[in-house]
């Protein structure tokens, strides 16, 4: 294997031959206007996300008295990107909720009937 210092290395690029340098600046510059688009962008979103999050949560609570919602993974640990997803589980403060199978059929059926009625839900 034939080792070549980092100095000596050229890449190619769209109009030509660059130094490393200028490749490691041209990168850095996109990654910071990347970073700076996602802040912006969640900065942006984020009043939005809640507020949709705020809703279910009052639609869960008419299905699911005695339960909340969760916020979990990336949006719940800031690390979310314009476009991920927001992962909630519902959590029931009865232990034994998961148990009553027939009515927690129910529940969730109501849920989706009241998901429905939203003109925020396709």
């Amino acid at each position: 294997i034939q080792r070549v210092k980092l100095e000596e290395l050229r890449f190619k690029y769209n109009f030509g031959v660059l130094p490393t340098e200028m490749v490691y600046d041209l990168l850095d510059k996109e990654v910071k206007e990347f970073a700076h688009y996602v802040e912006l962008a969640i900065r942006t979103s984020r009043p939005v996300r809640d507020s949709l999050i705020e809703k279910l949560g009052e639609i869960v609570g008419q299905s699911f008295p005695e339960s909340d919602i969760k916020v979990y993974g990336s949006y719940a640990t800031n690390l979310c990107l314009p476009w991920s997803d927001i992962d909630l589980v519902i959590d029931h403060k009865d232990p034994n909720w998961k148990y009553q199978s027939a009515k927690t059929i129910d529940d969730f059926a109501g849920l989706h009937n009241s998901l429905e009625k939203t003109s925020w839900v396709e």
